[in-house]
């Protein structure tokens, strides 16, 4: 799967759990990348 399938599916989740806690490491494991990894994509693709 492609990163920004990756970015976009985060945003989903995001968006679709707004009222809940939401966690770096949640985000990156649900992308099976690591927090740095994932960190660094998410910043590279929605700014």
């Amino acid at each position: 799967m492609k990163h920004t399938e990756l970015i976009h599916q985060s945003i989903y989740y995001i968006e679709h759990n707004l009222f809940e806690e939401i966690r770096l490491t949640d985000l990156a494991s649900k992308a099976h990348l690591s927090m740095y990894h994932f960190h660094r994509i998410f910043l590279a693709n929605v700014e």
